[in-house]
């Protein structure tokens, strides 16, 4: 085998020596190990013997002069001989190739050659897979391997333990916005918020009204209701100039500051006659907005008929006033040859009102319908006891009846007629039992009849004795009793014995105690009342006695003192207050006055009588009439040992034009179109002032315009929408309307009638109510006429809509919508039944107006 020698010609200065390297190219183990061998733990030349110069691999490890090589040969990393993994000289290799000096390899992060980190922290930096990291590492969150943040906020965020939390959002009970907390429980930026979570910007939370985050202060409208601070509002008040009962709009009659006001849509309004209604066959009802005096029961003395109210056709009588003097019944009999009211003209005229006699209502006129078609059904049934083991009961009716047939109870006919008072009284029923009532033929004054009305009677066996409440008035004491009591209980004051009076219709007995204040006492203290031996009907006997202590006095213990007197801006009445409730005396008073006139003309000594005293509500004021209105000027007066002044200015009488105006009128739709009859030249500005006109007696509804049309003779007055309820005739007036001239209405023509139609859509709420397996109703405000096709009514059963197939659809005889379910489920009990109405829907009332679903 030959071998070739080739020179390297690496040549090496190492001072002034020059170190050849041999190699043997293609050499192998087997030749080297017949060529070289291990002398002393060196390889040496087997021929010479002489340490092996330069590299010689020798049975698979690398020696270098002689010795086995550590370090590099060339690029290789050899370690004893053999290529190695680790560091040398600053650098890593892995199996003898060059890999890292300082950076990141197989997923590690090296620094001279050493292996420094994987995944953690190194020089306090981050590293993940031997590379700088972005991210949470024990508790801390790194960028680039740089610490950021433990807890706290960074980067418009908010860390806690080295992640991320919220950026914007809620984070333990707060509200973050980029990281930074804004709020807990509080306003932010126009919106209230609870343990970080927005509940409300403007509107309600747990009941209570926020206004942009913040609890409402003051007055404040939300949906259509009145706040005040955050919650209801309570009482009457004004807010933007409309008032509001509590959070709603005013509407009704109340007692505002202990005076009785009247309010329409939210607008004071003055007393007048708020309806006039026939409610039955034989009843008439006015009602006032405002309580008026008893003059509304006034009848002429010798038919008996109302002097206030009148229909046409009828004939008024029993007029009765309420208790709380806004509500008068009047019975009526229709005239002969009339059966029903048709387009009857009623009229109310002026009636003073209770808390001020200088104030009355103005005349009411209005167009009336009634025929009665309705027959009568028992309305109440009240019980009494009568002895200890018996009650009777009063079964009162729909309305006034011309006769009953026979009556039984548990089929046992008893002998019971019509009272005067339209009632009929089974007695002596079975305490603690429960009765089966049949009334046969009962029959209304029109004739209307029902067969049989039956009713169910359960009676309680009274095993409670009587209850006592007591009122004090001045010399007298009042008591009620929680039942009728038998007679025979004792009452002593002081221990004088006193008698119980009897019954009142209020229900109260009166004690008269006048006997115990002697003279000169005018009142008397703690004056002990007693009241003994209380036994009910059914033998029931309170064995306390009730007892009662007050103080009584007689009415004139309190003399009234004269507060202010005041003279209408007329002249013709004086109202004189006092401190205290007065009465109006029997003797009316004479006032003293000097009397000064514009003219500077002094007039002394002189007297005037009132001719009527009205008591005011309150009882502290008296309105004086004089006989003749006070001429303008200066007064001193004397009442008795009271004195006071007056001025009195009283405008001069305008003289008006004797030329009259009248008119007529026309109707379309909504608009009135009204027609003077008046000189060339026109009427004036009055012609077009809505207060100049009344409809049915009543204001012309809010939003109504006037204006001229064609010429300044002609008047269109056009009616809001939603305005007119029926369709029927109404009276239109016309006052104080001018001319250019000045001419003024005629007098002897002030009322025409006009024909109305209905404009008031029929509404509802869409929810039927079920009666049935099969049928259900959907009640709306106006009966319903029977539409071209029922397209665009939608019905849903529990929110799912009820096929086409499966209902049929009907208006009945009372103008409802009636939906019949046609499918094997039917109906359940419980079930939510709603209607919706599309645009294409035909519902409407007989005046056409669509049905809408509020």
């Amino acid at each position: 085998m030959s071998f070739k020698l080739v020179k390297t010609a690496a040549a090496i200065a190492l001072g002034a020596s020059l170190v050849a390297t041999t190699v043997i190219p293609g050499a192998t183990d087997a030749s080297a190990a017949s060529k070289y061998k291990i002398k002393s733990g060196k390889l040496v030349v087997a021929k010479t013997g002489k340490v092996a110069k330069g590299f010689v691999t020798y049975n698979k490890l690398v020696y270098k002069d002689g010795k086995k090589l550590t370090g590099l040969k060339g690029k290789t990393y050899y370690k004893a001989g053999a290529k190695a993994t680790g560091t040398y000289k600053g650098k890593y290799y892995s199996k003898g190739v060059y890999k890292v000096a300082t950076g990141t390899y197989n997923k590690a992060y090296y620094v001279k050659g050493v292996k420094k980190v994987t995944t953690g922290l190194y020089g306090a930096k981050y590293y993940k897979d031997g590379k700088l990291a972005t991210g949470t590492y024990k508790a801390t969150y790194y960028v680039n391997g740089v610490k950021k943040v433990t807890t706290g906020y960074y980067n418009k965020a908010y860390y806690v333990a080295g992640k991320k939390v919220v950026g914007t959002g809620t984070y333990k009970g707060a509200y973050y916005v980029a990281g930074k907390k804004v709020v807990t429980t509080g306003t932010y930026e126009e919106a209230y918020y609870v343990d970080g979570v927005k509940v409300v910007e403007t509107g309600l939370y747990k009941e209570e009204l926020y206004i942009k985050g913040a609890l409402n202060k003051g007055l404040a409208l939300f949906e259509g209701k009145l706040y005040d601070d955050a919650e209801f509002n309570k009482g009457i008040k004004e807010f933007e100039e409309k008032f509001y009962n509590n959070e709603v709009i005013a509407d009704g009659t109340f007692d505002v500051a202990g005076k009785e006001e009247a309010f329409e849509k939210g607008l004071k309004v003055g007393a007048k006659v708020a309806s006039v209604e026939a409610i039955n066959e034989s009843t008439i009802e006015v009602k006032f907005n405002k309580a008026v005096s008893v003059e509304a029961e006034a009848v002429d003395a010798a038919t008996k008929e109302s002097t206030v109210a009148t229909v046409d056709g009828a004939t008024l009588t029993e007029p009765k006033l309420s208790a709380d003097g806004r509500t008068l019944t009047l019975t009526y009999a229709l005239n002969t040859g009339v059966t029903e009211l048709k387009d009857a003209t009623a009229t109310v005229n002026p009636v003073v009102t209770k808390a001020d006699a200088k104030v009355s209502t103005p005349k009411f006129v209005k167009i009336v319908n009634f025929k009665d078609e309705v027959a009568p059904t028992i309305k109440e049934v009240k019980t009494v006891t009568t002895g200890a083991e018996t009650v009777d009961a009063t079964i009162s009716f729909s309305e006034k009846l011309k006769s009953v047939g026979a009556v039984s109870v548990d089929g046992m006919v008893k002998a019971v007629s019509l009272t005067t008072d339209n009632t009929i009284v089974i007695k002596d029923i079975k305490a603690g039992s429960t009765v089966k009532v049949v009334i046969n033929n009962l029959e209304d004054l029109s004739g209307n009849k029902t067969a049989t009305a039956e009713t169910t009677i359960v009676t309680a066996e009274d095993k409670v004795a009587p209850t006592a409440s007591f009122i004090t008035d001045g010399t007298n004491v009042k008591v009620k009793f929680s039942e009728v009591i038998k007679t025979g209980a004792t009452v002593t004051a002081n221990g004088t014995s006193l008698t119980l009076g009897t019954i009142a219709e209020d229900g109260f007995y009166t004690i008269d105690a006048s006997s115990i204040l002697v003279t000169p006492l005018l009142f008397l203290k703690d004056v002990k009342f007693v009241v003994t031996d209380v036994e009910d009907l059914a033998g029931n006997k309170q064995e306390k006695a009730f007892e009662y202590t007050t103080t009584i006095q007689k009415a004139d213990a309190v003399v009234a003192k004269l507060v202010s007197a005041k003279v209408a801006e007329d002249g013709k009445t004086i109202t004189v207050t006092y401190d205290n409730k007065v009465a109006v005396p029997t003797t009316l008073p004479t006032f003293g006055f000097d009397h000064r006139t514009t003219d500077d003309i002094l007039n002394k000594n002189q007297t005037v009588t009132a001719t009527k005293g009205d008591l005011s509500q309150d009882e502290k004021s008296i309105t004086y009439t004089l006989p003749t209105a006070l001429n303008s000027g200066t007064y001193n007066f004397t009442l008795g040992e009271d004195k006071f002044n007056a001025v009195v200015t009283i405008a001069a009488e305008e003289v008006k034009p004797e030329a009259k105006i009248t008119y007529t009128a026309t109707v379309k739709e909504n608009v009135i179109t009204v027609a003077f009859a008046s000189v060339v030249d026109g009427l004036d500005a009055s012609a077009k002032l809505a207060s100049n006109y009344k409809l049915a007696g009543e204001a012309l509804p809010a939003g109504t315009t006037l204006e001229f049309v064609g010429n300044k003779n002609t008047v269109e007055i056009t009616l809001p929408k939603e305005t007119i309820a029926t369709t029927g005739k109404r009276t239109l007036t016309a006052e104080n309307i001018k001319d250019v001239k000045g001419n003024t209405i005629s007098t002897a023509q002030t009322v025409v009638t006009v024909e109305l139609t209905d404009n008031v859509a029929s509404t509802s709420n869409g929810v039927a109510t079920v009666s049935s397996t099969t049928q259900a109703s959907v009640k709306f405000s106006e009966a319903l006429v029977t539409p071209a096709d029922f397209d665009g009514v939608t019905v849903k059963v529990g929110g799912i809509v009820l096929a086409t197939a499966d209902r049929d659809l009907t208006i009945d005889a009372t103008g409802q919508l009636v939906i019949t379910n046609k499918s094997v489920a039917g109906f359940k009990l419980n079930d939510q039944v709603t209607i919706e109405l599309a645009k294409e829907s035909k519902l409407a009332d007989a005046a056409g107006n669509l049905a809408i679903i509020k």
